[in-house]
């Protein structure tokens, strides 16, 4: 499985920290707000606690605006992503189909 996290946060300083946590945990930036990984942020307490607290549920303190998306992608379908341009990172290399030889 490959987990995206996509968010929308409106201020600066609280989308900073959202996008440094997320690669301090191993995800990969695919897109300025979209990061990908290959295991779930509910499954490390840490990380979901702090996701919490950055990007409050809707009602809460600094909610207005922000929202953030978890979505369980099947390996495969994830391998299958069609792109144009350049992108920011080894497809081959974050779903494990890289073949490296060495001597």
């Amino acid at each position: 499985m490959m987990y995206l996290i996509i968010y929308d946060i409106s201020e600066n300083r609280i989308r900073s920290k959202v996008a440094k946590l997320l690669v301090s945990r191993g995800y990969e930036r695919i897109q300025l707000s979209v990061f990908a990984g290959p295991f779930s942020p509910m499954a490390d307490a840490h990380l979901w606690k702090r996701l919490q607290i950055l990007c409050p549920r809707s009602g809460e303190a600094e909610s207005e605006g922000n929202s953030l998306l978890v979505v369980e992608v099947p390996l495969k379908q994830f391998a299958n992503i069609r792109t144009i341009g350049t992108l920011p990172f080894d497809m081959a290399e974050m779903t494990g189909t890289a073949h490296t030889l060495w001597w």
